[in-house]
């Protein structure tokens, strides 16, 4: 029985995958998180973008869903990790080493929680930092803040796409619709 709280809250999720079928494999991600974790919201489309902080030909799909769950942010982590390992994800990142994976799944934030252990942090630590991430979050939340008095989501891209525009046409943005047709 994995622990569950009370109480109902929302969570950002990031998921990523750069070999395989990548929409194929997020798809399946989506569908477990649904069963295992709780009902998904909403989820944004794709983008297709180039590897960050490591070197590979393989490029990435992202996209941030919104799910609400019970169970407590350990919980969720252990169910998100058990998803990444059955749709074969072998190698995990250590220590800014990166590798390719066919799946990625990362706990954005979680309403009502903050935690910063070596295990998890919520807000993910690198959020203000990764456009794959921000991007296809501000589709579906752009209103949305880490903090009450923070930026919003969208704001948080602006201010990175001033920072670090991208003038790459292989970085393609928007690959495939939203994958989870919920309304």
């Amino acid at each position: 029985m994995k622990p569950t709280t009370s109480e109902t809250r929302r969570v950002f999720i990031g998921l990523g995958s750069n070999i395989g079928s990548r929409a194929e494999t997020i798809g399946r991600a989506l569908q477990m998180l649904a069963e295992e974790a709780g009902p998904i919201v909403r989820c944004s489309d794709l983008i297709a973008t180039r590897p960050e902080g490591f070197r590979s030909s393989h490029p990435f799909l992202n996209g941030v869903c919104l799910l609400t769950t019970t169970l407590e942010p350990t919980s969720l982590l252990r169910v998100t990790q058990d998803i990444e390992r059955r749709l074969g994800r072998r190698r995990k990142s250590r220590n800014g080493q990166h590798f390719d994976r066919p799946i990625d799944i990362d706990l954005l934030w979680m309403e009502g929680v903050r935690i910063d252990t070596p295990e998890l942090s919520i807000p993910h630590k690198h959020i203000a930092e990764r456009r794959f991430v921000l991007e296809p979050w501000s589709q579906i939340a752009p209103d949305h803040r880490l903090t009450s008095d923070g930026p919003t989501i969208a704001e948080m891209l602006q201010q990175l796409m001033a920072q670090t525009p991208t003038n790459d046409p292989s970085d393609k943005r928007i690959m495939q619709k939203n994958l989870v047709d919920i309304d």
